[in-house]
């Protein structure tokens, strides 16, 4: 095993700078002091450079001219030469993957990492090779040891297109085997071998359309040039992703960028349906950012699911209105539901749904509910029954002391909404918050008329929380504080008046 670099040898790697042809037979023994296993920071990163610098500036003096001369003739030593030092330089960057797959000093494998991406343009000069990269970018996602050394590539090279194409394409690769390999390998290794291929992926979408309005001219060995290959890269590699076993957190930070990043850059969104529904199915929060994309789905790339609005109605609990991505699901559910579309049926059973919901909900949340009411019911004239139920239903159902509609119904086509009557806004109308009793006064104007009425924001309401709601308060100018409410005017601190709230005690 070598024994690492040191400094004494410096000066043999500033001799074969200085006169690389004179010193060349040094090359084997300073890439072999690479693999030793006591390489310090500063020393092994210089060794790197110089070694670097050596490749670099013998393949920019092999000009094309010579090469071509070299290669007529197999036996001339120019030849022998070339093959000799393509060997060394091949045993140069299997020593840099070793420095990348063990646990180095970061700035070892920040220097290994730089050189292995310098390597891949020293035989094709205005390209990069794929076998270089390739090695770099499967070394830095799978490797254990490559965490921190990650970031630095995507901060330094993600920018550029060609590094981006083969870093999906490489992306799409490792996924797929760790995809074989996740039953064996442990669950902690396979999610953090997951974030990485995640951040692989994720690509700007700027980027790619930049990228696809600076195509100017195709050239068929480049593909990634070609914003089709690009976007088709792009697709493999998020497919492959989402088929690995992705941790709660991980899952969610993938649905937050769905239908910004992934959704608009693939070649086949519909292809994402079965990764979508498994995580709505799911429900709670995961759900609830699942639906998002689905929707999308549905309405811009012609996706079937007839099941959307028996999902959007089981995620409908009292969970939601805590919920971090609060808005952002009762903004989704107030677009679905405003599809001339939904069935009668259908929009009564979420109209129940969202009443029995403010029953127990905050104040703030039994806004919403009334404003989800007051929308459904201008929308779907059709369900203005449930207000105005006639007087002979009304007194059955109350006489039976039983409601028709079914809460722990999950379909809402079999929750028997339509027979049953809104009860809950006549409770809301003794509602200790005057905002909540005062908003149910909404409902009683004539919803027919679309030209008297207009329907309630849902983004200021589904933002509200008690912390608002205080601050609105504290907020206002009052003219007149009442302090205390009394018949006559007291003349002590226990009075006669007073007297029947200490039943029990004699007052001297």
């Amino acid at each position: 095993m070598p024994a690492g670099v040191r400094a004494a040898d410096f000066d043999a790697a500033e001799k074969l700078i200085s006169q690389p042809v004179r010193h060349a037979n040094l090359l084997p023994s300073l890439i072999s002091k690479l693999g030793g296993p006591t390489v310090q920071g500063s020393e092994g990163s210089r060794a790197i450079q110089a070694l670097q610098e050596f490749f670099i500036d013998y393949h920019r003096s092999f000009s094309q001219g010579q090469k071509a001369a070299a290669e007529s003739s197999t036996a001339s030593p120019e030849f022998q030469h070339q093959q000799w030092v393509l060997r060394q330089q091949s045993h140069f960057l299997e020593q840099l993957t070793r420095l990348l797959e063990q646990k180095q000093h970061l700035q070892v494998q920040v220097a290994a990492m730089h050189a292995m991406m310098e390597s891949a343009r020293w035989c094709q000069p205005g390209s990069l090779l794929r076998f270089p990269i390739s090695r770099l970018l499967a070394c830095l996602l799978t490797s254990a040891n490559t965490g921190t050394c990650l970031p630095h590539f995507i901060n330094r090279y993600m920018e550029y297109a060609d590094v981006r194409f083969h870093c999906l394409r490489t992306a799409a690769r490792t996924a797929s085997d760790l995809s074989m390999t996740a039953p064996q390998a442990g669950a902690q290794q396979a999610q953090h071998r997951a974030k990485k291929v995640k951040r692989a992926s994720d690509l700007d979408a700027a980027g790619l359309k930049s990228q696809a309005a600076s195509a100017d001219h195709k050239d068929p060995k480049d593909k990634w040039r070609d914003p089709a290959q690009v976007r088709k890269a792009f697709t493999q590699a998020w497919l492959a992703f989402l088929a690995l076993p992705l941790p709660a957190h991980l899952l969610h930070q993938v649905l937050e960028l769905m239908h910004e990043l992934v959704i608009p850059n693939m070649t086949t969104p519909v292809l994402l349906a079965d990764f979508l529904i498994r995580a709505v199915d799911k429900g709670g929060a995961t759900g609830m950012l699942a639906l998002h994309a689905l929707f999308l789905l549905m309405s811009r790339h012609g996706l079937e699911y007839p099941a959307f609005f028996q999902r959007l109605y089981s995620l409908l609990t009292p969970a939601m209105f805590k919920a971090k991505q609060r808005v952002r699901f009762f903004e989704l559910a107030d677009r679905c539901l405003a599809s001339g579309m939904v069935p009668a049926y259908t929009a009564a059973s979420f109209i129940k749904r969202f009443a029995r919901l403010s029953l127990s909900a905050s104040p703030a949340g039994a806004q919403l509910c009334l404003a989800f009411i007051h929308n459904l019911l201008r929308r779907h004239p059709a369900c203005l029954d449930l207000l105005d139920k006639p007087a002979a239903a009304d007194a059955q159902q109350q006489a039976s002391g039983q409601d028709p509609y079914l809460d722990a119904e999950k379909d809402p086509a079999k929750a028997h909404a339509l027979d049953s009557s809104l009860w809950e806004v006549e409770v809301l109308r003794n509602h200790y918050c005057p905002q909540v009793a005062a908003m149910v006064a909404t409902l009683d104007k004539d919803l027919r008329d679309r030209k008297k009425t207009a329907e309630v924001d849902i983004h200021a309401l589904a933002a509200a929380s008690y912390h608002s709601r205080v601050m609105g308060l504290l907020s206002q100018r009052l003219k007149f504080v009442p302090v205390a409410f009394y018949p006559e005017t007291p003349q002590g601190l226990f009075s006669i008046l007073t007297k029947q709230d200490y039943a029990g005690w004699q007052l001297r």
